[in-house]
């Protein structure tokens, strides 16, 4: 029998540092979207995903200790990670 599959999903990972040291405490997310087609003994699937996190960037190391003046802010940066995975495969 021939089959057709879809499927969706969605993926939050938090951070794992939670001190009050860290800078980039924040989450990371994934969405992804995917459709498999299955015969008698082969198999394909293809699927896209998109991760996307933000960070601050920092131009410099900063040492306020030393230079006795206030670090500058730093930048927010939203990251966005594209994905495509295709699987070819033999049931036997």
């Amino acid at each position: 029998t021939n089959e057709i599959a879809l499927r969706a999903g969605y993926g939050l990972y938090e951070s794992p540092i939670k001190t009050v040291l860290s800078v980039n405490k924040r989450k990371y997310e994934t969405y992804s979207c995917g459709i498999g087609y299955r015969m008698q003994y082969y198999y394909i699937d293809a699927v896209y995903m998109l991760g996307r996190h933000q960070k601050d960037y920092y131009l410099y190391n900063w040492d306020e200790s030393t230079t006795g003046v206030t670090a500058p802010a730093p930048s927010k940066l939203t990251v966005r990670d594209h994905q495509v995975a295709v699987t070819v495969g033999y049931r036997f």
